[in-house]
């Protein structure tokens, strides 16, 4: 959880939840107040996923996320939360696509969300 005054900023990062026993992978849990510059790896990054910012493992069971860090969420990359619910409360600036995958179904849902 990421809340009030705490701040991340990072370039060429990819958050991953997943887990090795397939249990405790956790959740997006970023609040008001905080400060969030993300920005995912480029093309040939030595770590990370290229392009993609958040990565939740596809087993991860379904779960909560919450973005609620309104002007000062900024994260430059693609969010993939395959099955996930997710709760943007206040502005968020994504330069890709949001996407979730129902995996039951097989299916692909993309939310475009652009800067007012």
């Amino acid at each position: 959880m990421v809340s009030h005054s705490n701040t991340v900023s990072e370039t060429d990062l990819t958050l991953i939840l997943t887990s090795r026993t397939r249990s405790d992978y956790g959740a997006i849990d970023i609040r008001a107040g905080s400060t969030i510059e993300v920005t995912a790896p480029a093309l040939g990054a030595a770590v990370g996923i290229p392009g993609i910012a958040i990565w939740v493992d596809g087993h991860a069971p379904a779960a909560s996320d919450t973005f609620d860090g309104g002007r000062t969420q900024n994260i430059n990359g693609a969010i993939y939360l395959p099955g996930r619910q997710v709760k943007i409360c206040r502005r968020l600036t994504l330069r890709h696509p949001l996407q979730s995958a129902d995996r039951r179904r097989g299916h692909v849902h993309r939310k475009f969300l652009f800067p007012a």
